[in-house]
C-alpha cells in the first residue's frame, strides 16, 4: 500500500468505500520467513521497506505437524540462558516512551 492510498483509508467517507472494495487491506511487510530455532546461532535477517509510518507487530508463529504435537512440545529446561536483543539504529520519536521486554510462563504459544 502506498502512502496516498493509506492516507485515503484514514478519511471517514472515502475509507468506508475503499474498505468495502478491499483497497484498505495492508499487506504484511514480510510473511512466513523461515527462522530455524532448531539450530544454535541460526541467523534471520530480512531487509524491508515500510511504505508508511504506522505501528507494526512482530509475530513468531509455530506450525506443528499435528494438534497433539502442539500440546506435547518445547519445555524450557532449568538452567541459565542469555537473550540478546539489539536495536541496530536509534529510533527517533520515542522520547519519553518506555520500552520493555518480558518472557513469561504460560499455557499458550
Amino acid at each position: 500500500m502506498d502512502p496516498l492510498t493509506y492516507s485515503l483509508c484514514q478519511k471517514p467517507v472515502i475509507a468506508l468505500a475503499m474498505f468495502v472494495a478491499g483497497a484498505c487491506a495492508f499487506p504484511p511487510l514480510f510473511q512466513d520467513e523461515p527462522f530455524a530455532l532448531q539450530q544454535a546461532d541460526a541467523p534471520m535477517r530480512k531487509e524491508f521497506d515500510a511504505p508508511v509510518g504506522k505501528p507494526y507487530s512482530l509475530n513468531l508463529h509455530f506450525r506443528f505437524p499435528t494438534a497433539a504435537a502442539s500440546l506435547a512440545d518445547f519445555a524450557l529446561a532449568k538452567g541459565s540462558y542469555v537473550l540478546e536483543l539489539r536495536s541496530l539504529e536509534s529510533q527517533l520519536g520515542l522520547d519519553g516512551v518506555e520500552t520493555t521486554v518480558s518472557l513469561v510462563s504460560g499455557d499458550r504459544k
